[in-house]
């Protein structure tokens, strides 16, 4: 859980939902983001701010991906399988790599106060009155790590899925399309 007393805004990073991009913001606003993708809020900071990253579902397995064939040195498994255990009933949400954010949502203390898109980081993230109002670091560094997203490593994922695999992963990830409004067609153009 990244989070700033000063502020008295909490800031919930889920994975591969910009995490390290928003750090560069969050660190010169004094956010103590040593437990970047924790999401337990103490009972003390409940009535905090609550800004939660969220992600495109399609987008954000093909991220996980690139990230798990990293993690697990397994370059050659292809994606269409890989999805297809990662969104088995046995392992979904269950896996470190494919934590549900409509479930950690539905867990938390309170519901988010904003949702920050990754589809649109720039412009939702200067909608935050402290980033409005930020330093010049940190405009400096929404200009470095926002404007363009250097760790965006993820290839474009629309070329990944079919109509099959896209219906998958719509049935397994339904209340995220849905609570976080993403088109279950999506996959075919990149658009929300």
């Amino acid at each position: 859980m990244n989070y700033s007393d000063e502020l008295k805004v909490i800031w919930l990073t889920p994975m591969r939902t910009a995490t390290r991009a928003c750090g560069f913001i969050q660190r010169p606003l004094n956010f103590d983001v040593s437990a970047h993708h924790g999401m337990v809020i103490p009972p003390e900071k409940k009535d905090y701010f609550l800004i939660f990253n969220i992600r495109n579902p399609y987008s954000r397995l093909a991220s996980i991906f690139t990230l798990w064939k990293i993690h697990k040195k397994n370059y050659d498994i292809k994606f269409e399988n890989w999805v297809k255990i990662a969104t088995d009933n046995n392992h979904l949400g269950k896996n470190f790599y494919t934590i549900l954010l409509h479930d950690l949502i539905k867990n938390l203390i309170k519901p988010p106060d904003v949702y920050i898109r990754f589809e649109s980081l720039e412009s939702d993230l200067n909608n935050l009155w402290f980033i409005k109002n930020g330093s010049n670091e940190v405009k400096e560094n929404m200009d470095i790590h926002i404007k363009i997203n250097r760790f965006n490593d993820s290839p474009p994922y629309q070329g990944l899925y079919n109509q099959e695999l896209a219906d998958l992963v719509y049935f397994r990830l339904e209340n995220e399309f849905k609570i976080f409004n993403y088109s279950k067609d999506s996959w075919k153009d990149g658009t929300s």
